[in-house]
């Protein structure tokens, strides 16, 4: 988010700000290079190599996505997808060698060279990205299927036979000149997943068509559009999503605020933002909605927290180095009002400073009173607090954890 902030016109970049963006481009191109020569000598050596760099370790982080992404990899659903959806050498590298020249090449396009294309270029990849989309979401439903029902092996055949025709399209459209119109197949598909729904789970059937999409070149009324948008905005919002009507999300969907990048949620939110001033409901919608795009923003998972943290029933022989800050944590104020609705708890004053971290699967939120507050700060900048309470407080929810050095030795 910061990076996407900071992004304006160059001829409004002042030259002092221009210096400081090249140097920060030479240091992100020699890291680069860097990464991209440690990968190659494991490649070479068949071993692992520590690549630290401040508190980032791109090895390390290596292993870590995959095992965090392990099932969704071994899934029938995704082996699925990738045979009927996606082209070895184009979407997906069989020889890493050759996925390795890619990531170099497509690296040196992103900061120069000329970009060729065609409008009917772009509106052919356009789809087929959106067809993959569809694809992946559609399989990944079949998976909520009771197999042993004849009505849902129905469904399945009428969607896998839906797919397969969205297959050949994609597999065409990836052609450089294809002009395949695909239009009609995804009409086609949509058709298929709406009539799919009513077997599967409300969790799995109401947002599997919401697409968030700023573009639908096929001619569906205006209101399915908005009906599937104000569906993601409650999958996201819940709380926010009971105070809005169409009329906010077809005003949305109009505004600057939809096109821009980020979750769904968060830019709702920013819309709402904008419009805070009009009334005093705009404002307290626009509060609720901050408060929880801010609370199911990512990360959601602290790897290392999860592995190694242990209980602690005292404090004595804890060292400040022993407590870190779960890495899901975020820290920020926000309106009593919005704060009492989200705990269905009433609390006084005009604002709340609140600080929430995802632990064991939950979702864990504190307000911060100043003993509290002084204490996560104090830890945040590496010292040890003398308020127990405050501490215990803290990893109770989860905000902190404890990790013995010993431990993280061992590791």
């Amino acid at each position: 988010p910061q990076c996407e902030a900071a992004v304006r016109p160059y001829w409004e970049v002042e030259p002092g700000d221009r210096v400081a963006a090249i140097q920060h481009a030479h240091t992100a191109q020699e890291h680069f290079v860097r990464e991209m020569q440690t990968c190659r000598d494991e490649l070479r050596d068949g071993v692992a190599i520590e690549s630290p760099r401040g508190r980032l370790n791109a090895s390390t982080d290596a292993v870590g996505y995959l095992m965090g992404h392990a099932h969704r990899i071994d899934a029938p659903s995704f082996h699925t997808w990738v045979s009927l959806f996606l082209r070895d050498g184009l979407d997906y590298f069989s020889d890493i060698d050759d996925y390795a020249d890619r990531v170099e090449t497509r690296a040196a396009r992103l900061v120069g060279g000329t970009v060729v294309t065609t409008p009917d270029r772009f509106r052919a990849q356009r789809q087929r990205r959106m067809l993959q989309d569809l694809g992946y979401r559609a399989l990944l439903a079949l998976e909520w299927l009771d197999p042993a029902a004849a009505a849902s092996q129905r469904v399945e055949r009428t969607v896998m036979d839906a797919l397969e025709r969205c297959s050949e399209v994609v597999d065409a459209l990836a052609e450089a000149d294809a002009l395949v119109d695909a239009d009609d197949v995804l009409e086609d598909l949509l058709d298929v997943l709406g009539d799919a729904r009513s077997s599967l789970p409300d969790e799995v059937a109401e947002p599997l068509l919401a697409l968030g999409l700023p573009f639908f070149e096929r001619g569906r009324d205006r209101d399915w559009e908005i009906q599937n948008l104000a569906t993601g905005i409650a999958q996201g919002a819940p709380l926010t999503a009971e105070r809005v009507d169409a009329g906010h999300v077809e005003t949305f969907a109009a505004s600057r605020f939809f096109a821009e990048p980020g979750r769904l949620i968060t830019r709702f939110a920013a819309y709402l933002r904008e419009r805070a001033g009009r009334s005093a409901s705009h404002a307290a919608m626009a509060d609720l909605a901050s408060l929880e795009a801010w609370a199911a923003d990512d990360p959601h998972r602290d790897e290392h927290a999860e592995r190694f943290a242990q209980q602690l029933g005292t404090l004595d022989g804890v060292d400040a180095q022993d407590l870190l800050v779960n890495q899901t944590m975020r820290r920020a104020w926000f309106s009593a009002a919005a704060v009492s609705e989200l705990a269905d708890s009433p609390f006084d004053g005009d604002t709340l400073e609140l600080a929430a971290a995802y632990w064991r699967g939950e979702f864990h939120l504190v307000v911060l009173d100043p003993g509290i507050a002084d204490a996560l700060t104090e830890i945040e900048n590496g010292g040890l607090p003398e308020d127990d309470d405050a501490v215990f407080a803290l990893l109770e929810a989860g905000i902190v954890v404890y990790v013995p050095t010993t431990r993280r030795r061992a590791e």
